[in-house]
């Protein structure tokens, strides 16, 4: 007969960002010394509202190689293409939950996004790269819209890409309800092998 578990400890929160490193030490400092365990509690998660939410959200995926006639910087490239889009977004009444423009070209790459319609947004990369004709771009999209309103957004978004723009990948769908395969009832400790 196992003996009864002790209530898990109310679960503590952290602000950790692998973009800035904040909170990173201390939490490897947590985990590397065992002063935090994973797999120590279950989630309780009400995956009917996780699925309505998911359902609710249209995605998108794009990318396309441009061969331009006029060199240009990525950050020319990616900043005009998000502002465009994030607008075309707010007119239709799309909210954003994410929207993120990648553009790699042989000079550098920006990689830029928001989480809401009209937010300033995130960049990484080198705004200083030097124009290049040849650019790969990748457009990463969740918005709460039908599949039909993201992708005219984007083709409207995209009607001043030059006509060599070739499409590479090309997805627009709602995904369907998650339907979890295993659900632990109970946690196990490996040690010990107690549950």
């Amino acid at each position: 007969m196992t003996s009864p578990q002790p209530p898990a400890p109310s679960p503590q929160s952290r602000r950790v960002s692998a973009l800035t490193g904040q909170g990173v030490a201390a939490w490897l400092d947590e985990v590397l010394n065992g002063r935090l365990s994973a797999g120590t509690q279950l989630l309780d998660i009400d995956y009917a509202r996780y699925a309505a939410a998911e359902a609710a959200l249209g995605w998108l995926n794009w990318e396309a190689e441009l061969q331009l006639e006029n060199a240009l910087t990525p950050a020319a490239v990616v900043g005009p293409l998000l502002d465009r889009l994030d607008a075309e977004l707010t007119r239709a009444g799309a909210p954003i939950a994410h929207l993120k423009i990648f553009d790699s070209a042989s000079t550098g790459y920006i990689r830029a996004g928001i989480c809401r319609n009209g937010d300033e947004p995130s960049v990484v990369g080198d705004l200083l790269a030097s124009p290049a004709r040849r650019h790969e771009l990748v457009v990463n999209l969740r918005a709460r819209a039908l599949p039909a309103a993201l992708d005219a957004a984007l083709a409207r978004a995209g009607a001043d890409l030059p006509p060599t723009c070739r499409v590479l990948q090309h997805q627009c769908f709602q995904p369907s309800p998650p339907v979890p395969e295993y659900r632990y009832d109970k946690v196990h400790h490996e040690s010990t092998g107690q549950e």
